[in-house]
């Protein structure tokens, strides 16, 4: 009686951790599925969302390049960097680089904020002309002037006006007839 109450016991702690376990692994799983899919999201978005905005003339110039920094882990800026491989934006070819390793910021046209820890320092960017775009997880998604919200509506990003003016850039009216607008 004793050996079976202790077994009954055991079993149960065991399949207590078992279940635990699983539930942690699954959390952890589906978190990282999130993300993957707002990185997807942008991913698509980003084409789009360059049509509807306007750099200032002279950061535009013919047959430069338009240059993406991501500020993101090894795994997700290699998936931005090949889902961009041999693309054009903007009627210009797409260099993309890692946030960190841009010298000279003035280069860059969009910023892509994908990490849930930082590895940059978002004021050297903001000086410049650059359209910041953030992934929800991101911890300063407040400074982006597009805010990815829900990778699964239509419309999956909002758009923060005050960012969009400080960068010096413009959007076309259309686009936020369409979109979540931020204050």
């Amino acid at each position: 009686m004793f050996i079976h109450r202790y077994a009954k016991k055991k079993w149960l702690n065991f399949k207590f951790i078992y279940v635990f376990s699983a539930i942690v692994w699954l959390l952890l799983v589906g978190t990282k599925s999130q993300e993957n899919n707002h990185i997807k999201s942008v991913i698509e978005n980003l084409e789009k969302i360059c049509y509807f905005v306007t750099w200032p003339q002279n950061d535009l110039e013919p047959g430069s390049e338009f240059v993406i920094a991501v500020d993101a882990n090894d795994e997700v800026y290699r998936t931005i960097q090949s889902s961009y491989a041999n693309s054009t934006i903007k009627q210009r070819k797409v260099k993309v680089h890692p946030a960190s390793q841009i010298a000279n910021q003035q280069l860059v046209q969009v910023l892509i904020l994908a990490q849930t820890v930082s590895s940059i320092d978002i004021n050297k960017f903001k000086n410049y002309h650059i359209l910041i775009i953030s992934i929800p997880e991101s911890p300063i998604r407040e400074e982006a002037a597009i805010q990815f919200i829900d990778s699964n509506s239509k419309m999956p990003f909002a758009v923060n006006l005050r960012r969009i003016k400080e960068s010096g850039l413009e959007i076309n009216h259309l686009l936020l007839k369409e979109v979540k607008v931020l204050q």
